[in-house]
């Protein structure tokens, strides 16, 4: 969508955006492929709504307006992991280090089914997602080591993509959408006090974003990404790995996010060897 909107800016013609919507019959049929992906229903670590996670510490009950915190860390040094994993890593150190208990930090990821289902590049969301999880004694044993935290994650999410794991949620899903849209919207706020939670929190990363500036006459000055739930999205820009934490006032004050962010930034910065700039809030 932004490169037609760069050739359109440049009294350019192109081809409007290709491919098809994804829709639930073709996402069925891919599911019920996969015997194994029927079969872990079942196992309530594969399914999406099983209550299984830790909840973060919070100072309150309400569900209000969002908040948005942001840190950009400078890639220029150079570092051996990957930015994804680093982003994985810093997610998960922190919510162990702010988990209101122990328990299972689990961590709702997208995958994108459009190449399985050769959908090609079709606007819309072509996403199902895999329930992420590690222990948070798991996590604290790793905390002095990040560029382990970052393998490890790296890994367990990959045997996750490997196992089908999005087709078992995405069948999840497509039953849930069964349910009347105004029993689910009775059950958000609910669901974001509850303990156990179905996720710690709700984490995208949406890679390196450079490719889709190309041919852009406007000068980026600054970016940032907002989930619209409590959780963490994340890419890379001009040689910047962003960070953005999304929360509601009401379930954190401000002062708690900017302790949440300030903490992920110190540890990501003195354990990849990277510089962190925060974001005004």
């Amino acid at each position: 969508l932004l490169k037609r909107l760069w050739q359109l800016h440049a009294s350019r013609g192109g081809a409007a955006p290709a491919g098809r919507p994804m829709r639930d019959a073709a996402v069925l049929g891919a599911a019920l492929r996969r015997p194994l992906a029927v079969l872990r229903l079942a196992v309530p670590k594969y399914r999406l709504l099983a209550p299984r996670a830790v909840a973060l510490a919070r100072s309150g009950d309400a569900v209000g307006p969002t908040m948005l915190a942001s840190v950009h860390f400078d890639l220029s040094p150079g570092t051996s992991t990957p930015p994804a994993a680093i982003f994985l890593a810093a997610v998960l150190a922190a919510a162990a280090r702010h988990a209101a208990r122990d328990g299972v930090v689990r961590l709702r990821v997208p995958v994108d089914l459009r190449g399985a289902l050769g959908l090609g590049r079709a606007l819309g969301n072509g996403c199902s997602a895999v329930a992420l999880e590690f222990t948070r004694a798991e996590l604290l044993a790793l905390d002095a080591d990040p560029p382990a935290l970052a393998r490890r994650a790296r890994d367990r999410l990959a045997a996750l993509v490997r196992a089908g794991a999005q087709w078992t949620t995405a069948l999840e899903c497509i039953a849930l959408a069964c349910v009347p849209a105004a029993l689910l919207r009775r059950g958000a706020a609910p669901g974001l006090r509850a303990s156990p939670r179905t996720n710690t929190l709700v984490v995208t990363y949406l890679g390196d974003l450079d490719r889709h500036f190309v041919g852009c006459p406007l000068a980026i000055r600054s970016a940032r990404t907002h989930t619209a739930t409590w959780g963490v999205t994340g890419f890379s820009l001009a040689g910047k790995l962003s960070l953005n934490v999304g929360a509601f006032a009401g379930l954190w004050r401000r002062d708690e996010l900017e302790r949440f962010i300030d903490d992920l930034s110190h540890w990501t910065a003195t354990g990849f060897g990277l510089t962190a700039e925060r974001s005004p809030a």
